[in-house]
């Protein structure tokens, strides 16, 4: 969906997918054959994210999205200067079933 990445380096350009969960391009590849689009698809395997073959195109699965809440709570966000690093939680963009028990946010 993006020509260009304006987040990067934030979000990593091989965790841009298209609006239909379908990979997208990578440094100018689009074909799965290619080998920078080989690279996207390995980058995301080793992170934790699973992948779908529909027709001739791979797809993130659905549980593999962020979803985010239609209003955010912002008094229940723990801000660096109100909470010592410690007793923060730890939060994890992949999903539980994914993380290995004590894994943590060992995923990036």
């Amino acid at each position: 969906a993006l020509k260009r990445n304006p987040h990067a380096p934030v979000v990593p350009c091989h965790r841009i997918v298209r609006a239909d969960r379908s990979l997208g391009g990578y440094f100018g590849a689009t074909a799965l054959e290619d080998a920078h689009m080989k690279t996207k698809v390995r980058l995301l395997e080793e992170e934790g994210v699973l992948l779908e073959r529909k027709r001739d195109a791979l797809f993130v699965k659905a549980e593999c999205f962020w979803h985010f809440p239609a209003s955010v709570d912002l008094e229940a966000i723990p801000l660096p200067q109100n909470s010592p690093v410690e007793s923060m939680p730890k939060v994890s963009l992949y999903p539980a079933k994914r993380r290995r028990a004590g894994d943590g946010d060992s995923h990036g």
